[in-house]
């Protein structure tokens, strides 16, 4: 799996940083209206790659899209468009 170096040494989640399952063609659309100031944007856009088992979700962003997958299925619960 690979994964790619901010400027901050931190390790920036990718798709290819766990192995995935894509979101379901049929799902739901819920509209969230939230801000976010510069310095939260791009903590989000670094994903978050798990490290143990109790971490429960792998966060990754792409295409201005949040893509949220459950760390131990893959499955992907939720894909943020907008953010």
């Amino acid at each position: 799996m690979d994964a790619e170096n901010d400027s901050t040494n931190r390790v920036k989640a990718t798709k290819d940083s766990w192995e995935i399952i894509e979101m379901p063609q049929n799902k739901v659309v819920l509209p969230i209206n939230k801000r976010y100031s510069k310095e939260e944007y791009n903590k989000i856009k670094q994903g978050f790659i798990p490290k143990v088992m109790e971490d429960r979700w792998f966060v990754y962003f792409e295409d201005n899209k949040l893509y949220m997958h459950r760390s131990w299925t893959g499955n992907c619960i939720y894909e943020l468009v907008g953010i």
